[in-house]
């Protein structure tokens, strides 16, 4: 953009000097004519910069979930399919169910033989012929086994993981036969929240005052060249990462100064993108046109369109 503003400041300065003659060429007019370029750009560039901010920082993001089995066992069917668009509580895998199942028949079989002791021992002592102890003692076998048997049957429910809410899987390397573990730090897949997608851009601090939500936004996705989409701000994020103190047993040192963190702001894309073969994480030029000096404006929109243009030779 600075290119076009010399250009188009050195066409004028032609015109001026030498097509027309309006002012006469001498040291004193070239001086102050560049002088005077120079300070005009910079200054409609400083205005630009400062009340219709630019940033290459955009993109898009879904949150995702690591998919840990909640127990362990051998995987016998993965049905999900890589990418493919899935609903709540459709199946991602399944785990042998026959030692789940087995487990759970045995604790059925143990607490209907504590249910009938129970029985028989609460009929002797009404008649006189039992003790206390005894029911005491079967009464508290059937709690014990009663909360067996729903641990047996969760585990027995938990051999199909089903998917948390609509999203996908975009990378499937689970096969029959792997054995899925329960902990945390081994989860067998990631899953992709489609049902609720972001578009995030940052920006630098000195920009903020004048960013406020409904604020007109334009996007310029480098994996569609020649197009501008339309959209508004959502909100900025309150907190940077760079505000976060973590306990530990040290207190704060400041021996070399903390780097100013980058704005985050949530943007709202009004425009369908489902035409387009555009990849959650896709990287995008964004403008936000402020209520400041929106003269300038104009100046942000033709810088826009021209990176946008430019990103059918400049590939990244």
């Amino acid at each position: 953009m600075i290119e076009l503003m010399i250009a188009v400041y050195g066409t004028i300065w032609w015109l001026v000097f030498k097509k027309f003659k309006l002012i006469p060429v001498n040291q004193w007019s070239v001086v102050t004519s560049v002088l005077i370029g120079i300070s005009f750009i910079g200054f409609v560039l400083m205005m630009v910069n400062l009340y219709q901010p630019s940033s290459s920082d955009g993109r898009s993001f879904v949150y995702t979930t690591p998919i840990v089995s909640q127990v362990k066992g051998k995987v016998i069917e993965v049905p999900v399919e890589p990418n493919k668009p899935l609903q709540k509580g459709d199946v991602l895998f399944r785990i042998d169910p026959v030692p789940f199942q087995n487990k759970l028949d045995s604790l059925l079989a143990e607490l209907k033989l504590a249910e009938t002791r129970l029985k028989q021992e609460t009929y002797l002592m009404e008649n006189n012929a039992g003790s206390q102890y005894e029911v005491d003692k079967y009464g508290s076998e059937v709690d014990r086994l009663t909360a067996d048997v729903a641990n047996a049957r969760f585990d027995l429910e938990h051999t199909v993981t089903l998917a948390p809410t609509d999203g996908m899987v975009t990378q499937v390397f689970l096969q029959p036969g792997a054995m899925a573990v329960s902990l945390p730090l081994s989860p067998v897949m990631v899953f992709l929240h489609t049902d609720k997608q972001y578009f995030m851009v940052t920006y630098k601090q000195n920009v903020l005052q004048g960013i406020k939500p409904g604020l007109e936004v334009e996007i310029a996705f480098t994996a569609i060249p020649g197009r501008v989409f339309s959209g508004e701000v959502d909100r900025t994020l309150p907190v940077l990462g760079e505000g976060q103190i973590s306990p530990s047993g040290r207190l704060l040192q400041f021996a070399a100064p903390v780097r100013p963190g980058r704005a985050p702001v949530l943007v709202i894309v009004n425009d369908d993108l489902s035409a387009y073969n555009l990849p959650i994480g896709a990287q995008a030029q964004v403008a936000i046109y402020t209520e400041h000096f929106k003269i300038f404006g104009m100046v942000r929109r033709i810088i826009l369109r021209i990176a946008s243009w430019e990103n059918y030779i400049f590939l990244p």
